[in-house]
């Protein structure tokens, strides 16, 4: 088994991703980078790479669709299982990831940002709650994502009388590594 010096925050995602790399053989401790020899730096850089790959789907798959596990299946779907051995493989550990995330969220008693969204889209629209905005106004518009637009969508048919003001240049666009989505401005 190989140890590897890390220092995770006391995050949810950093505590989820230690978990599922502890499960496959790799130890964690607290020591200095000294102590590691001549070669561990391009693993733990390898280890950060996939975490930081990891954090990036989870953000984009949840923004797209939600917390549920079988948007892995979406995925399988839309893409006519045409994807290689690496995707199918990516998907995988993501999938495993994912519903230790969700576990960890939920034993912990949290949700995340895009669960935040999703859940007040929920709320919205099944008169949970009842918005009473007159004026609904978004800036940064190109920068929107498919789940905030779900939730201006739901505010605005919820209260029909509102109005909504966008301001956005699609030339600034630069989120789309959080979800954004231009075509939902351009379109």
């Amino acid at each position: 088994l190989q140890t590897y010096s890390w220092h995770f925050s006391e995050g949810v995602w950093e505590e989820v991703l230690q978990k599922e790399l502890s499960e496959h053989g790799v130890k964690f401790k607290e020591t200095g980078m000294a102590e590691l020899g001549p070669g561990w730096h391009k693993e733990l850089e390898a280890i950060s790479q996939l975490a930081d790959l990891m954090r990036r789907f989870l953000n984009l798959y949840k923004s797209r669709l939600g917390a549920e596990p079988t948007g892995i299946q979406k995925i399988l779907y839309h893409s006519g299982h045409n994807l290689d051995v690496r995707d199918r493989e990516f998907l995988d550990l993501f999938d495993l990831v994912l519903v230790n995330y969700q576990a960890e969220l939920e034993k912990e008693g949290r949700i995340d940002y895009n669960d935040m969204i999703h859940e007040a889209t929920r709320a919205i629209r099944e008169e949970l709650v009842q918005p009473k905005f007159k004026y609904v106004i978004v800036d940064e518009f190109q920068d929107i994502s498919s789940d905030r637009a779900g939730l201006i969508r739901a505010v605005l048919e919820a209260n029909p009388d509102a109005r909504l003001f966008c301001v956005g240049d699609d030339w600034q666009s630069i989120y789309r590594f959080t979800g954004s989505d231009l075509n939902l401005m351009t379109d």
